[in-house]
């Protein structure tokens, strides 16, 4: 965990992010950072962590709706962070999703119904959407 918090404080500069990681007493600590929108924002932005580093806790990150690798078909998820895999997205009702995605995450969107999605996709990443019905489904490319 020390050796973690290290490599992170490393690269990161923001007063929100350094305090977050000092304070940190667990890997669900820095987990729940990582879903901040702020941590969001950096990881995203930055590409940051590395899959290595990912990969290590990856049993504790799939736990908390971050994906890396692999295949998943969700269903009426909230929110989604993809570092990697194919995520497959089914949202119908009145469900409201947030999605990010980097490297080369494969991210298809389901919308049925009233659903709302909003995805935003760096890196390699790539999106599929289907709408039918009301939902909407809005994708940001950012570079």
């Amino acid at each position: 965990m020390e050796e973690l918090k290290k490599y992170i404080l490393a690269s990161l500069s923001c007063d929100f992010g350094v305090n977050g990681v000092k304070t940190a007493n667990s890997v669900k600590d820095l987990i729940s950072l990582l879903k901040s929108p702020q941590g969001i924002e950096f990881c995203m932005e930055n590409s940051f962590p590395s899959l290595d580093i990912l990969k290590v806790y990856e049993s504790d990150l799939l736990a908390s709706g971050v994906y890396l690798q692999g295949k998943y078909s969700l269903e009426n998820p909230n929110l989604v962070i993809a570092f990697g895999g194919t995520i497959g997205i089914h949202l119908d009702g009145y469900t409201v999703c947030q999605v990010y995605g980097t490297n080369d995450a494969q991210i298809n969107v389901f919308g049925n119904d009233s659903s709302i999605a909003m995805v935003e996709v760096h890196g390699d990443a790539n999106v599929f959407v289907q709408q039918l019905d009301e939902s909407s489904i809005n994708v940001f490319q950012k570079s």
